[in-house]
C-alpha cells in the first residue's frame, strides 16, 4: 500500500466506511483507473471487480478477476460494494435495480475519496505511459508524414484525466510518421486548483507530465515549448470579451447551471483573473514563435478555449477532440463538439454529386429509424416514448427544445444574446407579451440521466409560470419530442441537431447563434435581437414559404455529416488502460489510428468521413 496524503481525504468520512465495511466481503464497482487507484490506499482485501464493461469480464485487474456486476444477485453473505466511478449517482441507481437483497451494502466511495483517487490513478497512468514510450523499437521512424507544415500539440493537464498522455502519444506517432512536430506545454498553475479548491493540483499533475516530456524530448527529438516560460503580452478589448465569456463557459462546465448564484458569480470572477493572466502568456507565445496547426483537447474546456481563441485571431488552424470510451469526435475547425468543419464542406461544396447523393439517402434512412425509436442511448436516441405520427393532441405554437446546457456543444457560439439564459428569458418574454402564441420549453430528454437543468426549470417557471400560454416539459415526462414539433408553427432551437430534424418535419427554424447549420439555407438566421423577434411574429403570422428541395437537401446532407462524425475506436484517452498495454508498433500500424493522424497531417474536414465510411474510400 502506498502512502497516503492524507489533506486529500475527508478522513472522518473514511474512516466511518472503512469500519462499516471491516467483517464485509469486498467488491470494487468500477475496473479502471480509479479501482486500481483505491487498490493503492485499500488496507483490506478485495474478493472481485464488477464493470459494465463487457471485456473486461473473466480478466484481472492486479491479479483480482473482473466480474459482470450482476453476479452480485448471487452473493448470500454480507458484501459492502465500494462504488469508485465518477458516475457514481448511475451506478448506484444500476445497482438499485438489481432489487438486491439487505446483505448488500453500497458506499459511494468516489465522494469520499475523489482528490486521492484523482491524484493516484493519475500517477499510476503516468508510469504506464513513461513504460509505453521506453518499450518502442528505436528503428521505428517512418518517413510517411504528410503534413507540409509544422504541428504544434497542445498539452496540459486537465483534472488528472488522461488527455496530456493521449497526445503526447500524438505528438510521438506524427513524429514517427516523418513530421515536424513540437509540443506546447501549458503547465500554468490556477485552473484545477480553484477547481477542486486544493492547492497543489497542477504541480502534482506537471510532476510526472513533465518527467514524460523529457523523455520524449531526449528519445524522439520533439521541441517543448513551456508556456510558463513565455513573456506578458498586452490584451486588447476583444480578448477581454472572450475572457468573459470563457469565464462563464468554464463556470458553467463546473456547476452545470446556467443561471448563476453568489457562488457561481464568485468562481466565474476567479475564473476570469486566472485566464487572463494565461491569455497574456499565451498571447506572447503567438507573437513570438512560428506557430504550427495545433492540436488540442476539446478546444473549450479550461485554458484550452484560449488557444483555439488566439489561433483564430492569427488564422490558425486548430483540431480538436473530444472522447468517451469507444469513439472520438474530431473535427480540423476549432471546437471538437461545435462540429465546424461540417459547415465548411456544406458551404464549400466539398462533396461531389454522388457522394452528396450517398449521404442524403443516408439521412433519410437514418432520420426516420431515428423518428420512430425511443430509449436507444448506443444511437443517441433519448426519448422516452416513441414518435406517434396519429397523435396531434400538443397545441404549442412554438418549441424552444433545449440542449443539454452545460454541454460543450452548447457553449461558446456568437450570439445575438448574452447568454443562453438570457435567450430563453427575452425570446419568452417577447413571445408572450407580444404575441397570442403557445410556447413550451423542452428540456433534452438525455438530461434526466444527469440530474441537472433545475435551475433553468425553476428560473423559467417563477418567472412565466402564472402565465397559461407557457409549458415547461421534463426530460422526465412521458412526450416525445417530434410529437411537440410536429404540432407547432415554429421551432426555436439553440445550437442542437434537433433545429435540422425540424427543418426534415417540414417546420421553420430560426437561429440566433452560429450553429455550424445557422447559415444555410434551410434555416433562417437574425443578426440582431429585433430581427429575431420580428421574424418570429412574422411566421407567427402565416408569412412562410415552402422550403425549395436545394434547401431541403442542404439540410439532409448536414444531418448526415453529423450523425457520421462519430469515429470509433479504442484508441482514446478514457481507454488509455487498454492501448497503452499494447506495443506502439502494432497501434501504429491499427487503420482507424492511421486514418486519425492522416487527418492531423491533411487539414482537410473530409478525411474525417474517409474513417469507417463505405461512403468515401
Amino acid at each position: 500500500m502506498k502512502d497516503i496524503d492524507y489533506k486529500l481525504i475527508d478522513i472522518n468520512k473514511w474512516e466511518q466506511v472503512l469500519d462499516q465495511i471491516k467483517d464485509e466481503k469486498i467488491v470494487i464497482f468500477g475496473a479502471g483507473n480509479n479501482g486500481k487507484g483505491l487498490l493503492d490506499i485499500f488496507p483490506y482485501k478485495v474478493s472481485y471487480f464488477i464493470d459494465n464493461d463487457r471485456e473486461k469480464w473473466n480478466k484481472k485487474l492486479n491479479n483480482i478477476s473482473i466480474e459482470n456486476p450482476e453476479i452480485l444477485k448471487n452473493e448470500k453473505g454480507n458484501v459492502g460494494v465500494l462504488v469508485v466511478g465518477y458516475l457514481y449517482d448511475d451506478m448506484i441507481s444500476q445497482l438499485s435495480k438489481f432489487n438486491l437483497g439487505e446483505n448488500i451494502h453500497i458506499y459511494n466511495v468516489y465522494s469520499v475519496l475523489k482528490h486521492i483517487l484523482d491524484k493516484t490513478s493519475f500517477l499510476n497512468r503516468g508510469e504506464d505511459a513513461i513504460n509505453f514510450y521506453k518499450r518502442i523499437p528505436d528503428d521505428i521512424i517512418i518517413n510517411n508524414g504528410l503534413s507540409k507544415e509544422k504541428i504544434s500539440v497542445l498539452v496540459s493537464n486537465f483534472s488528472f484525466s488522461s488527455s496530456p498522455f493521449y497526445l503526447i502519444t500524438i505528438a510521438v506517432m506524427l513524429k514517427v510518421r516523418g513530421n515536424d512536430v513540437e509540443i506546447i506545454w501549458d503547465d500554468l498553475e490556477g485552473l484545477d486548483e480553484l477547481y477542486y479548491n486544493h492547492d497543489n493540483m497542477t504541480s502534482t499533475q506537471n510532476e510526472i507530465i513533465g518527467e514524460i516530456l523529457n523523455y520524449v524530448n531526449e528519445r524522439f527529438n520533439i521541441k517543448i515549448i513551456k508556456i510558463s516560460e513565455m513573456g506578458l503580452e498586452y490584451l486588447d478589448s476583444d480578448d477581454i470579451k472572450e475572457l468573459k465569456k470563457l469565464s462563464k463557459i468554464n463556470t458553467i462546465l463546473k456547476y452545470r447551471k446556467i443561471f448563476f448564484d453568489k457562488e457561481h458569480e464568485e468562481y466565474e470572477k476567479k475564473c476570469f483573473k486566472i485566464l487572463k493572466y494565461n491569455l497574456k502568456k499565451i498571447k506572447y507565445l503567438f507573437n513570438n514563435f512560428k506557430m504550427g496547426k495545433i492540436v488540442s483537447f476539446t478546444g473549450i474546456h479550461e485554458k484550452t478555449g484560449l488557444y483555439t481563441w488566439v489561433a483564430k485571431e492569427y488564422n490558425i488552424q486548430v483540431f480538436s477532440y473530444d472522447a468517451s470510451i469507444s469513439n472520438i469526435i474530431l473535427t480540423t475547425d476549432g471546437v471538437a463538439t461545435h462540429c465546424k468543419h461540417i459547415e465548411k464542406i456544406v458551404m464549400e461544396n466539398k462533396l461531389d454529386d454522388n457522394l452528396s447523393r450517398k449521404f442524403i439517402n443516408f439521412a433519410e434512412n437514418n432520420f426516420n429509424k431515428r423518428l420512430m425509436s425511443s430509449n436507444n442511448i448506443d444511437s443517441y436516441v433519448y426519448q422516452k416514448v416513441k414518435y406517434d405520427e396519429k397523435n396531434n393532441k400538443y397545441k404549442y405554437d412554438i418549441i424552444v427544445p433545449l440542449n443539454i446546457c452545460w454541454d460543450a456543444a452548447a457553449l461558446g457560439f456568437d450570439s445575438i444574446f448574452d447568454s443562453i439564459g438570457d435567450w430563453l428569458i427575452q425570446t419568452i418574454k417577447y413571445i408572450l407579451e407580444n404575441t397570442n402564441a403557445k410556447v413550451a420549453v423542452r428540456q433534452h430528454p438525455a438530461e434526466r440521466f444527469f440530474n441537472s437543468g433545475e435551475d433553468i426549470k425553476l428560473e423559467l417557471k417563477n418567472r412565466f409560470g402564472n402565465n397559461p400560454r407557457f409549458t415547461y416539459i421534463s426530460g422526465e415526462d412521458e412526450i416525445n419530442t417530434y410529437n411537440l414539433i410536429k404540432s407547432a408553427k415554429l421551432v426555436l432551437p439553440h445550437t442542437s441537431t434537433i433545429g435540422i430534424e425540424s427543418v426534415l418535419l417540414n417546420k421553420p427554424v430560426i437561429m440566433a447563434t452560429s450553429a455550424y447549420y445557422s447559415n444555410m439555407s434551410f434555416v433562417k438566421k437574425a443578426k440582431s435581437k429585433e430581427e429575431y423577434f420580428l421574424l418570429i411574429k412574422d411566421i407567427l403570422n402565416g408569412n412562410v414559404k415552402k422550403i425549395c428541395n436545394e434547401s431541403l437537401n442542404q439540410a439532409k446532407l448536414c444531418y448526415a455529416l453529423m450523425m457520421l462524425n462519430f469515429i470509433e475506436t479504442k484508441f482514446t484517452d478514457i481507454n488509455m488502460n487498454s492501448w497503452v498495454c499494447e506495443p506502439f508498433e502494432n497501434l501504429l500500424k491499427n487503420k482507424d489510428i492511421k486514418d486519425i493522424l492522416n487527418i492531423f497531417e491533411s487539414g482537410d474536414p473530409i478525411d474525417i468521413y474517409k474513417i469507417q465510411n463505405k461512403f468515401i474510400n
